[in-house]
């Protein structure tokens, strides 16, 4: 069903599964080049979209968090694995980004992306936009290269430790390909 609660997507999206596993986000019109998908924040003039949800056992939306490693450290080693697996890493604050809002289930592409950003100073003020005409019915896919948690000491830290396949997915990723 569709999520009746303040979200950050300024364009019609769908959670659906994927074909490239898990689920992903799907655009229901065609989006231009340049237009703003998402925000971390809705600001004055932002017109917000519901999030359509077309899944299975689909999680409660929530606002996104923003984490620094004292946060992380009061949490399970569970917990730990599905924030990592569910964020990125905020170079400019050295913080992580837990998406709870729908925008975690934005999948990878190295060579398909269509969307992309570039870091803010605040991680509230982050803003996701189309980097190429993305038509009706395709997935959104990122570039997770560009997001860089190899470059913030802590996460690599605490990732080598907690979650290692995240740890190898961004040693091995960690140059971006074009997207941000």
């Amino acid at each position: 069903g569709t999520v009746h609660t303040t979200m950050p997507f300024l364009v019609a999206l769908e959670a659906r599964p994927s074909s490239l596993g898990g689920n992903g986000l799907f655009a229901v019109n065609d989006i231009p080049a340049e237009t703003k998908l998402w925000v971390m924040k809705p600001k004055e003039g932002d017109t917000v979209v519901p999030l359509k949800l077309s899944i299975e056992n689909p999680p409660v939306l929530a606002e996104n968090r923003v984490m620094a490693e004292e946060d992380m450290l009061k949490l399970s080693a569970e917990r730990v694995l599905a924030v990592f697996w569910g964020g990125y890493a905020h170079e400019p604050s050295e913080t992580w980004i837990e998406l709870r809002d729908g925008g975690n289930f934005t999948n990878h592409s190295d060579d398909k992306w269509n969307c992309g950003s570039g870091f803010t100073d605040s991680p509230w003020d982050e803003e996701h936009f189309a980097k190429k005409d993305i038509k009706a019915g395709d997935e959104i896919l990122d570039d997770y290269g560009g997001f860089a948690a190899a470059k913030v000491p802590w996460i690599v830290k605490m990732m080598e430790k907690t979650c290692p396949g995240r740890f190898e997915f961004e040693r091995d990723n960690a140059t971006p390909k074009g997207a941000q």
